[in-house]
């Protein structure tokens, strides 16, 4: 199964690719919004892990932007913001799915 992390924060971006390579998956990573919205139309991935926090555009956006495109691919947001608001704004963004953990590494 191939995946499409996008995320900025090299320790969780290290974090994350160490944890799902162990179970197998094949991760490719985007630094920022229009690599993950060049990359994720792209429609080689199974799943796309979403930082919302980017350098560029955010996460939301990002989001919009491909299932805009026609892009099914399940999409899970990950943020450290956990409000109702928050989830509402993200599920209506056309993500799948939040985690709203923040990391401790």
């Amino acid at each position: 199964m191939r995946v499409l992390l996008v995320e900025d924060d090299e320790r969780i971006v290290d974090f994350v690719q160490r944890g799902l390579k162990a179970e197998g998956y094949a991760v490719e990573v985007a630094r920022s919004g229009l690599e993950a919205v060049a990359l994720g139309s792209e429609g080689k991935f199974q799943a796309i892990i979403l930082d919302l926090g980017l350098p560029d555009l955010n996460g939301r956006q990002v989001c919009e932007r491909l299932r805009s495109a026609g892009i099914g691919t399940p999409i899970l947001m990950l943020t450290a913001r956990d409000t109702v608001q928050d989830k509402v704004t993200g599920l209506r963004s056309g993500a799948d799915g939040l985690h709203d953990q923040a990391f401790r590494i």
